[in-house]
């Protein structure tokens, strides 16, 4: 794999469909993390059951989250983050052409990203894994199956081990 810097990012959301109330990003360069961020709200409003019983446990456990007050600070706090690597970085996702693509579209709805700085041609990882015959809708699989190594983020649905995972996974397989 070619040296470059990539931004793994990864957001939690009310519901497929609804606002991000925690978000994370990894920037890595020459294939070495090199600054991250995790930041949420610190009382997310959550309708969806299903998040209330299987993201919010997973917050309540982290110890590495910067919390803020309101939906716009973490949104400017994530942008922040985004515009100082942005410039020479590769954005990579997982499955992200719903959650985090909205995750940009609300901070250029507020203003806090211009027309033209939200990723572009994002590297998708699930469509990797769809390429090389794996599973493409999990990468905590693909990490477990190929036991790649990984730093103690937290589990699944922690946007920090999310982007951490994704970020491997891809890695491993352009090996």
């Amino acid at each position: 794999m070619t040296n470059k810097r990539i931004m793994s990012i990864d957001a939690e959301t009310d519901g497929l469909w609804g606002n991000p109330f925690w978000v994370a990003a990894i920037v890595y360069e020459d294939n070495k993390e090199i600054d991250k961020i995790n930041v949420a709200i610190r009382y997310p409003q959550i309708k969806e059951e299903w998040i209330k019983e299987n993201v919010l446990p997973e917050l309540e456990k982290c110890e590495n989250v910067i919390f803020v007050d309101m939906y716009h600070e973490m949104l400017k706090t994530i942008a922040d983050f985004y515009n100082k690597y942005k410039e020479g970085s590769e954005v990579l996702w997982h499955m992200g052409h719903i959650v985090e693509s909205h995750l940009f579209r609300e901070m250029h709805r507020i203003g806090f990203i211009g027309d033209w700085d939200a990723p572009y041609t994002p590297i998708e990882v699930s469509e990797v894994l769809r390429e090389n015959n794996k599973e493409p809708d999990s990468v905590d699989n693909y990490i477990k199956k190929y036991n790649v190594a990984v730093n103690n983020y937290g589990s699944t649905h922690n946007p920090l081990y999310d982007c951490e995972v994704a970020f491997k996974a891809y890695l491993h397989m352009q090996k």
